[in-house]
């Protein structure tokens, strides 16, 4: 993600697994770092993500988890 995107508030329909590579992100507004791992459960919510410097990161998702 680049400096400033955000990513939308968003439900979860399945697990969500992401692990940040590179760069700094905020998930439910705490800042995570290369090495941070965030784990989301089925039915849960999201507040928006947003890439505070260019961020690179891996997200593993089942297939009904909704993208916007």
């Amino acid at each position: 993600m680049d400096a400033g995107s955000i990513f939308p508030q968003h439900s979860h329909e399945g697990t969500e697994e992401l692990y940040v590579l590179s760069g700094t992100l905020l998930v439910e507004w705490v800042a995570m770092y290369p090495g941070d791992y965030c784990r989301a459960e089925l039915g849960s919510m999201h507040t928006p993500v947003i890439a505070v410097t260019n961020t690179e990161f891996l997200v593993c998702m089942g297939s009904k988890n909704a993208v916007p």
